[in-house]
């Protein structure tokens, strides 16, 4: 399984998505909201966008996914005032990398504690790899993905989330439309393999108790994400057909509040 799969920089990949070579479910994601500001995007018209939240994810998903050594290959920790001469320097030396607080890092290993300590999580990732890149064409469009953490042993696909807090992570998985990205996953996966693969989630909590918790997402689940994907995927090639790709306010809506 693991011949079939492409790895490369996130910076490689994420360009492929950019100029338009690629769906991947984020973009489809800001398709079904917004076409122009897929559009805008893919065109390099849009700003870019990045967070402090986005960044530290990144940083959670290196640490406990792929270790120290691949952490340390891409990121760096400065103990220290940032407006100092010494982090002057030491940004300079470490030009290359992301630069992480000392309680940023604290977080990080915390948060890998928190995994380690659910059994399920700990077996799911004791084997199979991370940063997998499949790409196949699904519906017509020509579409990517890269899966956070492949377990051939078991045929299932795992997707880290990092959260506030697991009380209300399901009410989160629906709110940011977790599953259509699931959904879309299996489907590049399973045109590659011809296999439908189990998709389960794992959760961490980004501050204090740290908790993790695992999720096995159901076929249902998937299979309705899915079918809304598909709709999104033909009326995305209406649009790039048309040339044409709206803002979806064009005409006037009802409100009315009682």
């Amino acid at each position: 399984m693991k011949e079939k799969f492409v790895f490369e920089s996130d910076a490689v990949y994420h360009g492929k998505s950019k100029s338009g070579q690629f769906m991947s479910s984020h973009l489809l994601k800001m398709f079904k909201d917004c076409p122009f500001e897929y559009s805008m995007t893919v065109t390099g018209s849009a700003p870019e966008k990045d967070t402090p939240a986005f960044r530290f994810g990144r940083a959670a998903h290196k640490y406990i996914l792929e270790g120290r050594e691949a952490f340390d290959a891409e990121y760096a920790v400065f103990d220290g005032d940032r407006r100092t001469k010494k982090y002057k320097e030491f940004k300079e030396k470490y030009a290359d990398c992301e630069i992480l607080t000392v309680s940023e890092f604290a977080d990080l290993e915390t948060m890998k504690l928190g995994v380690d300590y659910v059994q399920p999580a700990k077996e799911i990732l004791s084997e199979g790899f991370a940063e997998g890149v499949l790409r196949a064409d699904l519906h017509g469009v020509p579409c990517q993905i890269k899966i956070d953490w492949v377990n051939e042993h078991q045929n299932m696909i795992v997707d880290l989330k990092t959260c506030d807090t697991l009380t209300w992570f399901e009410h989160d998985f629906k709110r940011f439309s977790y599953q259509h990205q699931l959904a879309f996953y299996r489907d590049v996966f399973a045109e590659v393999f011809g296999n439908q693969p189990k998709v389960t989630v794992i959760a961490v909590e980004k501050r204090f108790p740290y908790r993790a918790g695992v999720w096995a997402v159901t076929p249902l689940t998937l299979n309705v994400a899915s079918e809304e994907n598909k709709q999104a995927l033909s009326f995305y090639l209406e649009c790039k057909s048309a040339g044409q790709w709206p803002t979806g306010y064009e005409r006037i809506k009802t409100m009315e509040v009682v």
